[in-house]
């Protein structure tokens, strides 16, 4: 996604990030399932809370960053940090349970 909006392909940039997150909406901190497999770990649910809020931003990102350089600042200091905190409580849960 980067790359595209390096090189001036935003709208290729903006659907792509649009196509991967809006398949993520579905799985937020009320959903049944993450709510059976977390409903004790606070802080996992906080965390998948926090990256839905980056989630639901990345499927509105030409409404909310009109320009190139707010969506590479967008998804490299808010979306992807925010990715990683969620997968790496998925990996450590998974490596535990």
């Amino acid at each position: 996604m980067s790359e595209c909006y390096i090189k001036g392909d935003h709208d290729i940039g903006d659907r792509l990030l649009k196509s991967v997150t809006l398949g993520l909406i579905p799985y937020n901190e009320e959903n049944m399932t993450m709510q059976a497999i977390f409903k004790e770990d606070l802080n996992a649910l906080a965390t998948l809370h926090q990256f839905q809020d980056a989630v639901e931003e990345a499927a509105n990102i030409e409404k909310i960053y009109p320009n190139e350089q707010e969506r590479m600042v967008f998804l490299h200091e808010k979306l992807l940090p925010r990715k990683h905190e969620w997968t790496q409580i998925v990996e450590s849960y998974y490596k535990t349970h």
